[in-house]
């Protein structure tokens, strides 16, 4: 009986279980299958075109809401890419501003990879156009973090409406009156060139001015980093020892420089004279056709602009980097000062920009980068930093008025060195009308007064002295010729109406000319000022 019973519970409890199994085992089924089903749908959204290849950053193509909702969200999430790989804090982070022209996006993160010590990075990507091809050449990044934001205010997601072109949008080139006739939106504020406001050119300063907030502030990982972000462009290339460079410069102004608010890491002077400068640096008031390309900036130098933010984005000019320049020494009341490569560890690909869209050939760009690269790989890695010496000339300044000098510029014109201590008002009535001229005017007289009240400082050192006669120069040079080097029209010349070649043609006979003149005898009284000191300096040494 005992046995019969005992065979019983042995059966009934062998079927609970077999019964449990089944059912653990179904649910296994559906999750599985839940899961499988997922994964079949992710791969659909990939082959349709509506996803990176990070799960995370899916992209919906279909409206415009969509695509937006799907910017937002990446933003929120901020996948980054390789972090398993590359665990702990960045050493580095690189900023790069993305807009659509992937074969030079293509020529940077092939420079990226050559980088020393690349593992140790952070790359953030911040886009203002989202498409399929610029999302895999990215996300296909393996040898360092990688991060992707999204500017939420482009052209792209706002096509036909504020902060985009809106239909309803003055036309670029119309007349204030008529203007007022068309009733167009904004009528009543052409810029202070006479133009009405181009969405697609404004977009890039708005950008800039996002990245640097949204870099600062919301970036999770970045939370706790007390380095410098360096911000470059997608049609930049950085040379093999940049973070080495890098981490000299850091060193150096800890030693050297603590007053230094930024680091430029490029300038615009390709590798033209490597071999000698591969190791120096200089100091100088931040400029912006000198100091606005791999510029390093600090959470402290951060929030020193983000406390002119009206005056950011209320200042009269589409280009970020002049926005900035104006900023320092006015809003920022004390200049900011900037520590520079002049071996630029950074070289400008872009044959094609916001302006040029044509004849761009990025294959010849990588085969003089290449020939760049060959001529500097020689002197790449310096151990140590040397400051160079202003005091034996040899500062850009000087070299410029040289060149105007034996270029044949100036040979017609009478050399008057003393002329530079003569008053000099800049009042070119019925010539500089605008009101952008007119600034120019006033910031010209201003940084003069500075200028000349050095000649007789008993405490101006040479330092001193370039910073006061580099801003002084940049904006008297601009009366005479472009400040690229290039024949593009220039910008003070533009907005005061007239050219060099009326000048040399005898309609306006005075205002270029005086220019020249104050340029080549400020620049003599400056030489002069600098022997003096050197005399004085080598007097005491002895």
């Amino acid at each position: 009986m005992r046995l019969r019973l005992l065979k019983r519970n042995v059966l009934l409890l062998l079927g609970v279980i077999f019964v449990l199994v089944t059912l653990l085992f179904s649910t296994r089924v559906l999750v599985v299958s839940e899961n499988d089903t997922r994964a079949a749908s992710s791969r659909d959204l990939v082959g349709n075109g509506n996803q990176g290849t990070n799960s995370c950053e899916i992209f919906h193509f279909a409206s415009l809401s969509e695509l937006s909702e799907s910017v937002y969200n990446a933003n929120y999430k901020q996948c980054v890419h390789n972090a398993d790989r590359f665990p702990g804090e960045p050493r580095l982070v690189l900023v790069v501003q993305v807009h659509n022209r992937p074969e030079y996006l293509r020529l940077l993160i092939r420079s990226l990879e050559k980088a020393a010590e690349v593992h140790s990075f952070l790359l953030i990507f911040s886009h203002d156009y989202i498409s399929q091809e610029i999302n895999t050449i990215v996300q296909g990044i393996t040898f360092c973090k990688v991060l992707q934001i999204y500017f939420p205010f482009s052209t792209q997601l706002y096509p036909k409406e504020f902060p985009g072109q809106d239909p309803r949008d003055c036309p670029r080139d119309i007349s204030k009156d008529e203007a007022r006739k068309t009733g167009c939106l904004n009528a009543d504020h052409p810029d202070s060139y006479g133009h009405y406001r181009e969405a697609f050119i404004t977009q890039t300063k708005h950008h800039w001015w996002w990245k640097l907030h949204f870099v600062w502030e919301r970036v999770q990982v970045l939370q706790g980093y007390s380095g410098f972000a360096v911000f470059l462009e997608e049609d930049n290339y950085i040379l093999p020892d940049f973070f080495h460079f890098y981490k000299l410069m850091i060193e150096f102004k800890k030693t050297s420089c603590q007053d230094c608010d930024m680091l430029a890491l490029g300038n615009h002077d390709s590798v033209r004279d490597f071999t000698g400068l591969s190791n120096k640096v200089l100091t100088s008031g931040w400029m912006s056709t000198k100091h606005n390309m791999g510029m390093a900036i600090s959470k402290e130098v951060y929030y020193k602009l983000m406390g002119c933010s009206n005056n950011f984005c209320t200042y009269d000019d589409y280009n970020w980097d002049w926005t900035l320049q104006h900023l320092s020494g006015t809003c920022i009341s004390k200049p900011l000062k900037v520590l520079v490569a002049q071996a630029s560890r950074v070289l400008h690909t872009g044959d094609c920009g916001l302006h040029q869209k044509e004849n761009c050939r990025p294959e010849l760009v990588s085969q003089k980068v290449e020939e760049s690269l060959q001529k500097a790989k020689d002197s790449l890695f310096p151990p140590r930093l040397d400051l160079s010496r202003l005091v034996s000339c040899q500062c850009q300044t000087f070299q410029t008025t040289k060149a105007l000098i034996y270029g044949g510029a100036l040979t017609a014109l009478p050399l008057n060195p003393l002329k530079a201590t003569a008053p000099v008002s800049f009042n070119f009535y019925g010539v500089a009308g605008s009101p952008a001229a007119n600034k120019i005017c006033n910031d010209l007289r201003t940084t003069r007064v500075r200028l000349l009240e050095m000649f007789t400082d008993s405490t101006c050192t040479p330092e001193i002295m370039k910073n006061a006669s580099d801003a002084y120069f940049s904006l008297l040079q601009g009366f005479i010729m472009s400040l690229d080097g290039t024949t593009q029209e220039n910008k003070m010349r533009f907005i005061q109406n007239f050219k060099w070649t009326d000048t040399l043609q005898g309609n306006i006979p005075s205002a270029q000319q005086d220019a020249v003149f104050e340029l080549v005898s400020m620049a003599f009284n400056v030489a002069i000022w600098y022997t003096k000191f050197a005399s004085k300096l080598a007097g005491k040494e002895k």
